[in-house]
């Protein structure tokens, strides 16, 4: 940035044929000056903002006679954005000095948004006439007979509170991304990936709308006009892509499903419309076609996810909420420009990042709220196979456990102590179910269950029914064995006080194996025990029935027949 203090042609005296606070301008090629051109106000400009976009260079003029000498000069310059080739700013005094400096684009500062720019105008020592702008190759030159002289800027000129919130806004955008890829991970579903893409568009947008990606200065203005822009385009590309496969099937019918399809090929289109449009090969047409297409998109999106919504879809009714504020932004731009005469409403940044945190908001809701309800029918099927395995494990008739959750949980029982193992027959079972029918027989053997059952109250013993009328009890403890042979006893008393269909007492015989030195054998296995009790059960059938034989191995063979007794 250069500044130069020099005495101007012309400018002697105050310029009568300018109007008091007039805004004048002129176009014309590199080679005309304001030095050349002062003294001839009548080939000005100052009734309209009709320029010739055609030209190389245009000079502005903004007259300040009208303010009071005693009135401090202005400081600053602000105006829209634009590209530009170079920037001179002449500050002209009354009397007839004139500092001017030229600019670049690193030199200006941010305005109140990332489409506004303040250029700091060159101290005067003495009451100004006027500020006269030079700028050749401008893509926007009505900007700056559009600008503002203020006495002070629009925002702090480096980062102001707009700035600090808009970057609040970007991290709390990116949050969302983190539990999406979670979300991927755990679901596998196409969806969170889109709803990623979204967020990351919406911090794009806010970071290039607020001037963040401006106060880094490590890309350059048509990179950030070109991240801004297209980020809006993406933002409705992948907007309809993650509600297409986000809403249920059942919600949106096969020809709804289409309509989204066809918004979704618009918007893909309306980023190609607008890489034209910023390398500057668009036309008219081409801008007609892409508002065209963007409408398109939208009214599709809220038409099929209102339809949807009007199903019964909670996820489409975080969807059309969620977009609905910024989707406004539309008629908003038409209200600010009829109501205003300029886009103060749009450009608020403010409401601009609040819009997008609030859709971004209501999709993650949508997200989270699928994410739970996908895992409560999950916690649901394991329940419910919690439950179906629970019952595999246990007898229907007795609710006792069966062989499979002995087999299933002995080692770990053999572990805990339980180190006896008591292999108990109803004796004539089969003679009940002759005399007195089966459902007499099931409630014996419900009977018996109830009796054998009644110690795992004491932790010592675990009861299974293994089928038919054959039981197994493992015990552990000192007094295994004679809880063992209690238990056996009090089949035949409880079933003679509380059966009344049964003429002759029910007795039970045992066989059991004490199997406490071999405990922590590594060789041992239910089989080979449960083979040693059977045929200790046998041997007490063999002799007369309603006994226990018993056993105690200190010599453990698997399946063999030589277990030795202590």
């Amino acid at each position: 940035m250069f500044a130069v203090a020099v005495g101007l042609p012309g400018v002697v005296v105050a310029q009568s044929g300018f109007a008091p606070g007039s805004i004048c301008h002129i176009s014309g090629p590199k080679t005309i000056s304001y030095a050349d051109l002062v003294d001839d106000p009548g080939g000005w400009n100052c009734s309209d903002d009709d320029m010739d976009l055609d030209a190389e260079r245009h000079i502005i003029r903004l007259d300040l006679t009208n303010r009071p000498s005693a009135q401090a000069n202005p400081r600053y310059f602000e105006f829209e954005r634009n590209a530009f080739e170079t920037l001179s700013i002449s500050a002209i005094g009354r009397d007839g000095s004139a500092v001017s400096q030229s600019l670049a684009q690193r030199d200006l500062q941010l305005g109140i948004s990332s489409s506004r720019s303040i250029a700091q105008l060159p101290e005067s020592s003495t009451p100004l006439e006027a500020v006269v702008v030079t700028v050749d190759g401008s893509d926007y030159p009505y900007a700056f007979v559009e600008a503002s002289l203020n006495d002070r800027p629009s925002v702090v000129l480096v980062a102001g509170w707009v700035h600090i919130f808009a970057a609040m806004i970007c991290a709390i955008l990116f949050a969302p991304i983190i539990f999406d890829l979670i979300y991927y991970r755990v679901l596998r579903q196409p969806f969170p990936l889109y709803h990623a893409l979204f967020c990351l568009t919406a911090v794009a947008q806010s970071a290039t709308a607020s001037g963040l990606t401006a106060l880094t200065g490590l890309v350059s203005l048509q990179t950030e006009l070109m991240i801004e822009y297209l980020s809006i385009d993406f933002m409705l590309l992948t907007i309809i892509m993650f509600a297409n496969s986000f809403v249920k099937p059942e919600y949106i019918d096969p020809k709804h499903r289409t309509i989204l399809r066809i918004a979704l090929a618009l918007a893909a289109l309306n980023v190609g419309l607008s890489t034209l449009d910023l390398l500057e090969v668009s036309n008219l047409v081409f801008e007609i076609v892409y508002l065209l297409f963007a409408l398109i998109g939208f009214g599709s999106y809220f038409y099929v996810l209102a339809v949807a919504w009007r199903r019964g879809s909670n996820t489409a009714k975080y969807l059309v909420l969620g977009l609905a504020p910024f989707a406004s932004f539309l008629p908003l731009q038409i209200f600010s420009l009829l109501v205003f005469g300029s886009m103060v409403l749009v450009e608020n940044v403010v409401l601009h990042s609040s819009f997008l945190l609030i859709e971004v908001i209501a999709t993650t809701v949508a997200v989270a709220d699928r994410f739970m309800i996908i895992r409560r029918q999950r916690d649901q099927a394991m329940d419910e196979a919690r439950v179906l395995e629970a019952l595999s494990e246990r007898d229907q008739l007795t609710g006792m456990a069966n062989r499979r959750a002995l087999s299933a949980r002995f080692e770990t029982m053999v572990a805990d102590g339980f180190d006896t193992m008591a292999l108990i027959d109803i004796d004539f079972f089969k003679s009940i179910n002759d005399m007195h029918g089966h459902p007499v027989g099931d409630e014996v053997l419900r009977r018996v269950a109830s009796v054998l059952r009644e110690g795992e109250n004491e932790k010592d013993i675990a009861a299974f029914r293994i089928g038919g009328e054959e039981f197994l009890l493992l015990l552990r403890g000192d007094d295994a064995a004679s809880n063992a042979e209690e238990r056996r006893r009090a089949i035949t008393t409880h079933l003679l006080l509380e059966m009344e269909e049964l003429d002759n007492p029910v007795t039970a015989s045992m066989g059991l194996v004490d199997f406490s030195a071999l405990a922590n054998e590594s060789e041992i296995d239910f089989s080979s025990l449960y083979s040693r009790a059977d045929k200790l059960l046998y041997d007490a059938k063999c002799a007369g029935r309603d006994r226990v034989v018993m056993e105690r191995l200190s010599l453990f063979v698997p399946e063999g027949p030589t277990a030795v007794t202590a």
